[in-house]
C-alpha cells in the first residue's frame, strides 16, 4: 500500500511541489479539502497559494523558495482558507 493511498483513506491531505513545472501534485484528500474534484493530480501553485491565509502566505512562499535550494524537506505551518469561509 502506497503511503498516499493510506493517507487518502484516512482523509489526510498530502502535496508535493514540482518547482520545475511550478505546480503541486495533490492527493484526492487534499483536493477534497480544497472543495474541488480532482480532474487531474496537479494544481498550479498560484491557485493553491490563493487558499493560504493572507498572514501566512509570505512564510509559505519563503519556505517554498528555500526548498528549491535544498535537497531536504521543508516544514511550514499555515492556515488554510476553506471555500465555505
Amino acid at each position: 500500500l502506497h503511503p498516499a493511498s493510506a493517507w487518502d483513506a484516512a482523509g489526510i491531505g498530502d502535496w508535493e511541489y514540482d518547482h520545475l513545472r511550478d505546480r503541486l501534485r495533490l492527493t484526492a484528500a487534499t483536493f477534497n479539502r480544497l472543495g474541488a474534484t480532482p480532474a487531474v493530480d496537479h494544481l498550479p501553485l498560484a491557485a493553491w497559494l490563493a487558499c493560504i491565509h493572507d498572514a501566512d502566505r509570505p512564510a509559505v512562499e519563503a519556505a517554498l523558495a528555500d526548498a528549491a535550494h535544498r535537497d531536504d524537506l521543508v516544514t511550514v505551518a499555515y492556515r488554510f482558507m476553506w471555500p465555505a469561509g
